[in-house]
């Protein structure tokens, strides 16, 4: 299991990606072409949990 943190806000463009906050904290499950899919450690603002974000918008703990 992974962990990383929220480096800068991200707003989600599709149903399969997730905003960000920066300084949230995010469990890392897999990366593909660019992107981590990533699980909130807590329910965001949108009460989402869990999808998409940039690579470049997350620091690896």
């Amino acid at each position: 299991m992974e962990f990383g943190t929220a480096l800068y806000d991200f707003t989600a463009g599709g149903d399969d990606e997730m905003s960000l906050v920066t300084g949230e904290e995010l469990e890392i499950e897999y990366e593909v072409d660019g992107w981590f899919y990533v699980k909130k450690v807590s329910p965001g603002w949108d009460g989402k949990i869990a999808g998409l974000v940039p690579v470049l918008y997350v620091s690896r703990s």
